[in-house]
């Protein structure tokens, strides 16, 4: 009998978890004059041609913007540049690190959650279930219909 409330529960947090990325990607903000200014400097930072398609930023994706007075929008905004340029396994681990390190620069609350994002990163980021998100390592050339 357990089992089945447990099971329960994780389909709940399942389709709320479902949900909530449905309402967070109805409406992605357009990058600000700022964002846009980092994404186009990290490119010829780093001496790496403009993807075709157009930056999005749309805060933390799928994690919180922010918890318990602690932003982690920053550190979104810098890994989802690395993101949307793309390149090889090595430059996604790095971009991945580097974005781990991001959080646990945040203090306390950067620390707790700087495990569980990196690995969700490091799980995900760079499948197929992103993909439709605009979310995957080099989602810059993600094919648009």
């Amino acid at each position: 009998m357990n089992r089945l409330y447990v099971s329960y529960f994780i389909i709940g947090i399942v389709t709320i978890f479902s949900f909530g990325v449905v309402l967070e990607r109805m409406q992605i903000p357009v990058p600000t004059v700022t964002e846009l200014r980092d994404a186009y400097q990290y490119g010829q930072t780093n001496d790496k041609p403009t993807p075709p398609q157009p930056f999005r930023f749309d805060g933390c994706t799928l994690f919180p913007d922010q918890i318990l007075g602690t932003s982690f929008r920053q550190a979104c905004l810098q890994h989802d540049i690395a993101y949307w340029y793309g390149g090889s396994a090595m430059e996604r681990l790095t971009a991945d690190q580097a974005f781990k390190q991001a959080i646990q620069a945040e203090g306390f609350v950067g620390r707790l959650f700087q495990q569980p994002i990196y690995w969700s990163v490091r799980l995900f980021g760079d499948t197929i279930l992103l993909r439709p998100l605009n979310a995957n390592w080099g989602f810059g050339y993600n094919e648009t219909k």
